[in-house]
């Protein structure tokens, strides 16, 4: 049997720093029938000379003369994309040499499958804890799920192509929780699968493109009035949402905006 040609879509920008080692590890896969797709959203280090230095035929470097955001430059990369499922990988991470070789099988044992995640290391730099963790609805029909809040990131997920066209991509006029959003416009066409080993090493950085808490907020609002019927179906579900909302903005020192959240919690 000859295995799918998987293409990664790595978007970047001024990561000269660690975006050598993220695309080693996806050129270093034990599947290795893969093409690489560095999408460089306006990069003024030395990311070119540092992924050039690689010297691999399967990585593709598009530079973009002017920034489109990580959504945009995911979408250029799914656009240039010639494999028949698309992954995506982050600048700041890891990922283990089998992972794209687990969910090669992983779809194949499931052709209905539309799309396939993994488990992954949340890395602070402090605490190393594997996320998901086990419990109900995480493989299959994910979407109730993932109406409670997201738990599959970006770089742990490899998507049939036609689907992700399909979908329009990543939407890009969201400042956060992009993944999110792309997964609950994904779930209702099919099967997710999960394997729930942790093969991907996801690492926060002060400075990277993880959101600030009120781009966070301005987001998740957004999704909630773009997703009102699957999020919000009734009152006890719209509470869960506010609760998250609110506790995220009193934890942050914002306690005016939190206790607005949290009254419409309890009305």
């Amino acid at each position: 049997m000859t295995m799918p040609l998987v293409s990664v879509v790595l978007p970047t920008k001024n990561r000269a720093r660690t975006v050598g080692a993220a695309a080693r590890s996806v050129l270093g896969q034990t599947h290795s029938r893969l093409e690489l797709i560095v999408v460089d959203d306006g990069s003024t280090d030395d990311t070119r000379t540092v992924l050039e230095a690689l010297g691999d035929g399967r990585l593709r470097l598009l530079a973009l003369p002017e920034s489109r955001g990580a959504s945009g430059a995911r979408n250029v990369g799914i656009e240039a994309a010639r494999g028949d499922w698309i992954a995506f990988q982050d600048s700041d991470d890891r990922w283990m040499p089998d992972k794209l070789r687990r969910q090669v099988e992983c779809a194949l044992a499931h052709p209905g499958c539309i799309a396939v995640y993994t488990s992954y290391w949340r890395n602070d730099g402090t605490v190393r804890e594997v996320r998901p963790r086990p419990e109900p609805g995480l493989d299959g029909d994910v979407l109730p799920r993932l109406a409670r809040g997201n738990f599959i990131t970006t770089q742990t997920l490899m998507v049939r192509a036609d689907v992700v066209r399909s979908l329009g991509g990543f939407d890009g006029n969201l400042l956060a929780l992009n993944d999110w959003d792309f997964v609950l416009r994904l779930a209702p066409h099919g099967p997710v699968h999960w394997v729930p080993e942790p093969l991907v090493d996801y690492r926060l950085q002060s400075d990277s493109l993880t959101a600030s808490t009120d781009r966070f907020i301005r987001s998740y609002l957004h999704i909630l009035d773009k997703h009102r019927d699957i999020l919000m179906p009734d009152a006890r579900a719209e509470a869960w949402h506010r609760a998250t909302i609110g506790s995220r903005l009193c934890r942050e020192g914002d306690r005016k905006r939190g206790r607005e959240q949290l009254a419409l919690a309890w009305r």
